[in-house]
């Protein structure tokens, strides 16, 4: 999952990332099916488009790939506006910087489309930008999205890296002595972790 916003804080629509309904595929690839499961708005991950381009430059070394180069290179413009006004408001960051660059690249995905192998693996990126540019575009309308959702993959990779360690138990046994262990280590993790907080002041230097 990549991005998902509780609706309990947000007022509905909804917004998802199209990542977090990959763990299912009807709903991912049914429009009718999403709306009715979610009455909600996809939010589409920049970071993933921007793979596609990475993969694509990658591939073709040594050879040049132009147009791989040049999304790799708009993209970044639009990371640049995040990076250099985060902590602004967000019609600040967004509406003013990034809207603009972003009809730019659109145009650009549109009139580089029309001049590729539609069966390219380039065309395929940029169509799949192209269709989904509602959704890679929603975190301009909306401050609480982010463009992509980087942090919570990493925050999730322990966790998915632990379930591919427990297959190696071996029975049931030692699976649950070392869910346990997981489990103690967490959970004094976190004790830890609250402990050195209260011992910070409200200046900042530990009392």
């Amino acid at each position: 999952m990549d991005f998902l916003v509780n609706h309990e804080v947000i007022p509905k629509p909804v917004e998802l990332s199209a990542e977090a309904l990959q763990g299912s595929e009807s709903l991912a690839h049914d429009p009718a099916k999403r709306a009715d499961a979610l009455s909600g708005t996809l939010a589409f991950c920049w970071s993933h488009l921007r793979r596609q381009f990475v993969k694509i430059e990658r591939e073709a070394a040594p050879a040049p790939a132009p147009v791989a180069r040049e999304a790799l290179e708009r993209i970044a413009q639009l990371y640049a506006v995040e990076k250099a006004l985060r902590g602004r408001s967000a019609a600040e960051r967004r509406q003013a910087h990034a809207r603009p660059l972003a009809a730019a690249l659109k145009h650009w995905f549109e009139a580089k489309l029309d001049h590729l192998a539609q069966k390219s693996d380039t065309a395929k990126a940029l169509r799949y930008a192209l269709r989904h540019w509602d959704g890679l575009t929603l975190y301009l309308d909306d401050g609480r999205i982010e463009m992509d959702t980087n942090a919570v993959e990493r925050a999730m990779r322990p966790i998915k890296l632990n379930a591919k360690n427990s297959l190696f138990a071996g029975c049931d046994e030692v699976a649950e002595s070392w869910a346990v262990l997981v489990a103690s280590c967490e959970f004094a993790f976190s004790l830890t972790t609250r402990a050195k907080g209260r011992r910070w002041s409200s200046s900042g230097r530990e009392s």
